[in-house]
């Protein structure tokens, strides 16, 4: 049976490769629902590129067993709270081209690599982050971030590599954190993040920046600066986030 726009059921009678895990491709549809009735075996299922709006926790109760999803390019606005909690094998979560504008909640811990980017997002939930220590790869560039709260990437002991590039970075106190933590260089990421606000300092990179340009009033004698900060290079604006084509 061929999936259909109303997503309701799927009849999968391809033989499975015993040397291979369990493999499903429903990617390129006219799907606007998550699909039902799926193989509880299943380990890796993709659906890129349809059209599903919202995913609820029912739709993904009986598959236990995945350990990669792949929803990029739908058109998902929401993710009912704890949807994915169950999925307690997953280790990649595909999220990319939605329209989420915010992290979901309740993600599991077992989560490797997790890709949010090309939403909407606007900040990054402290609670829905922290309990992902089992995380390695954070994709969270071309969203609408404006700063990101103290501590949020403190919780994540084996994080190594995240992509933060084309946000709306707002350089003034608020991002302190960020700035000193890209700083430390502990991680393998892209530190050219480009300031938006306020707009004396926009389209500068925000590392050839000093604390006194981002937030005068935090300033003490001990606070070291980075020597690219004399630099008075800049870079042209991508406006790339939050301006994405959406594929119909």
């Amino acid at each position: 049976m061929c999936p259909t726009d109303e997503g309701l059921s799927i009849d999968v009678n391809a033989e499975e490769d015993p040397e291979e895990p369990p493999e499903l491709s429903l990617s390129h549809n006219l799907l606007a629902r998550f699909p039902r009735g799926l193989p509880p075996s299943l380990e890796s299922l993709l659906l890129q590129e349809n059209r599903i709006t919202y995913i609820t926790a029912g739709s993904l109760r009986q598959l236990g067993n995945l350990t990669h999803l792949d929803l990029e390019d739908n058109r998902i606005r929401a993710i009912q709270p704890g949807a994915l909690q169950a999925l307690s094998k997953l280790q990649v979560l595909t999220l990319k081209g939605n329209n989420l504008s915010s992290l979901p909640r309740n993600l599991p811990p077992s989560l490797i690599h997790l890709d949010l980017s090309a939403n909407c997002m606007s900040t990054l939930d402290l609670p829905s982050l922290s309990p992902l220590v089992n995380l390695q790869v954070l994709k969270i560039n071309s969203n609408c971030l404006r700063s990101v709260p103290d501590r949020a990437f403190d919780r994540l002991p084996v994080l190594r590599s995240v992509d933060l590039t084309n946000n709306l970075w707002v350089c003034e106190c608020d991002i302190l954190y960020l700035y000193r933590w890209l700083l430390n260089g502990r991680l393998k990421m892209a530190t050219d993040l480009v300031c938006t606000e306020p707009g004396h300092l926009a389209h500068r990179l925000l590392l050839n920046l000093s604390v006194m340009a981002l937030c005068p009033r935090v300033l003490t004698p001990n606070e070291r600066t980075p020597q690219s900060h004399l630099s008075s290079a800049t870079v042209k604006p991508t406006n790339e986030a939050c301006l994405k084509t959406r594929r119909i």
